[in-house]
């Protein structure tokens, strides 16, 4: 196996090539927000290039741009941590509108279509057993937020452009301890799901316990991808 140095470690393949890490991903974080994105600050890759760094000690491969503006972005990740993931990140926003107010939400708008569905419905893409994650982050906050992706699309799949919410209370207790995480009661499927909120710094133990918590999350047998 070949070993290369680097500033945060050994060097990982850039976009399957290996070679010194994008300056995005080794730069600070004042240095970051700062560069410009264009109109919107969620433009590009941002969200992508977001995750990369929180999770840059943890990987093995670093995702190429093209990648970093996919959902979902295909991880490949170092142990404790899943060697594999697909990680569906959106933008998660607050709305004062939501049944309990400041209410953080994602809206789904891809799947793999669900075939034969009434109306049309989707599912995450578990081909090739790997592991599925559904996240948001909330930019300014600097906050991760982690849905058990086989609740989500459990049964017959979810519609499009479906709102996934988290409590303030998760969130906020996240940006005041780092980490947090809380349990609700889901209708569809009549189960309790647990949310985790991390920060940056948190991701990696944050993505470790969702895996634990989604392995027996639908029926107490281990899922695909691991």
């Amino acid at each position: 196996m070949l070993t290369l140095r680097g500033d945060i470690g050994p060097l990982c393949a850039w976009g399957g090539t290996f070679m010194e890490h994008p300056t995005w991903l080794t730069m600070d974080d004042e240095a970051f927000e700062a560069m410009p994105r264009g109109a919107s600050a969620q433009s590009g890759p941002y969200l992508g290039q977001v995750l990369a760094r929180a999770l840059r000690e943890h990987l093995a491969v670093v995702p190429g741009e093209e990648s970093l503006r996919g959902k979902p972005i295909l991880l490949r990740l170092r142990p404790p941590l899943p060697l594999r993931v697909r990680l569906y990140l959106f933008r998660a926003t607050q709305h004062a509108s939501e049944r309990q107010a400041g209410t953080f939400r994602i809206q789904l708008t891809v799947g793999e279509p669900v075939p034969h569905s009434e109306r049309r419905r989707f599912r995450f893409d578990r081909s090739d057993n790997v592991r599925c994650l559904l996240a948001g982050y909330h930019a300014e906050l600097r906050t991760f937020i982690l849905w058990d992706a086989d609740m989500q699309d459990a049964g017959g799949g979810y519609p499009w452009s479906k709102g996934v919410q988290a409590p303030p209370s998760v969130v906020f207790g996240a940006v005041a301890r780092g980490i947090a995480e809380e349990v609700r009661q889901l209708r569809r499927p009549n189960r309790v799901e647990t949310i985790i909120a991390a920060r940056s710094g948190h991701l990696a133990e944050a993505i470790e316990r969702r895996v634990s918590l989604s392995l027996h999350s639908i029926s107490g047998e281990v899922l695909p991808g691991c």
